[in-house]
């Protein structure tokens, strides 16, 4: 099968190498310039080498006549010829036309998304980069610094092998409620996307929510629960409100209940105050309310009772742990029956 002619001076080439699939042939043929060395494929016939490296592959090459194509790899991408340099001498070269070409996940401009993330928690999302280039190339560039709620704030380096991939976390710990974005450049020296083996800046948006339940009380934290006057034997009940004022608009108990952890009574008389035994445990939904019936039995002696109330609530912490505390003075007095 004849291979062809570049354009201009006399008919003629040769070939000297030829891939192991057949479908890469190097040599020489005549052109205005003179002998200039090929690359002839099945797919694009018989160009120029000096065409092929300068234009697919954005080498620069001034001053430079490739002469022959003497030989060529197994797969066709790594040519050794002779040529003359831009001192007009004449000198071994070698083009290695392997691509390394890095893909990431997400790619470029793509969102990595944290969802929705506990206000006070953290979320963790990775950003992975492979190499799906030709064998024996090695790309290499950084992971980038994040900002703001996400980080790390720093920069990581990599390099990879032919088939190879590497991922790096980043974290998301919101400290307030609604949408927060950042954008991440990840630099790649090497591998663009396009297969031309070039530099290449991948642009990364990050993506998180903030969200979580929003503790109110009927009675400010820090402020007395007073019972009053109640006689020896007897029992008073105060109601305690506690409010879900979260308008995240999630509506999943998961991520914006208000779970009502534990109810602790202390002081001197704690054993004396209690709340009813279905409470502890209990969730309140985003929007939502719970009247608490705080109740006080009346021990003796007579006289003034005091205690504390201490209630934990997941808020800033996973649903149903232990997270914000919020607490309350409790008093009564305890008087004889006339």
């Amino acid at each position: 099968m004849g291979l062809g002619d570049l354009p201009g001076g006399s008919f003629g080439s040769r070939g000297y190498g030829i891939s192991s699939d057949g479908l890469a042939v190097v040599g020489y043929s005549t052109s205005a310039s003179g002998n200039e060395g090929f690359r002839w494929t099945q797919a694009g016939g018989m160009r120029r080498l000096y065409d092929v490296l300068v234009n697919d592959c954005a080498l620069s090459l001034p001053g430079w006549t490739l002469v022959e194509a003497r030989g060529v790899s197994g797969d066709g991408k790594v040519i050794v010829g002779v040529g003359t340099n831009p001192s007009g001498q004449t000198e071994g070269w070698i083009a290695n036309l392997r691509v390394a070409t890095l893909s990431s996940t997400p790619g470029d401009g793509g969102t990595l998304s944290f969802g929705y993330v506990l206000v006070g928690y953290t979320g963790t999302q990775s950003l992975a980069v492979a190499n799906t280039g030709d064998l024996h190339t090695t790309p290499a560039g950084t992971f980038p610094s994040a900002s703001g709620e996400f980080a790390p704030g720093s920069i990581q380096g990599f390099s990879l092998a032919q088939g190879a991939g590497t991922s790096r976390n980043y974290t998301y710990t919101p400290t307030a409620h609604g949408p927060q974005q950042a954008t991440v450049r990840a630099d790649f020296l090497n591998g663009s996307s396009d297969g031309a083996n070039l530099p290449q800046i991948l642009d990364q948006i990050i993506t998180g929510t903030g969200v979580g339940p929003v503790f109110s009380s009927s009675l400010a934290p820090g402020t007395t629960l007073g019972f009053g006057d109640v006689i020896l034997g007897g029992q008073a009940t105060q109601t305690l409100t506690i409010s879900n004022l979260s308008t995240d608009g999630v509506f999943v108990d998961a991520l914006t209940g208000l779970s009502l952890v534990s109810f602790v009574f202390g002081g001197p008389d704690g054993a004396a105050f209690s709340v009813a035994p279905g409470v502890p445990g209990s969730a309140v939904s985003e929007g939502g309310f719970l009247d608490v019936e705080v109740q006080f039995a009346a021990q003796g002696p007579a006289g003034a009772k005091s205690a504390t109330l201490t209630l934990t609530t997941d808020q800033g912490a996973a649903f149903g742990g232990g997270g914000a505390q919020f607490a309350w003075n409790l008093t009564g007095n305890v008087v004889e029956a006339e």
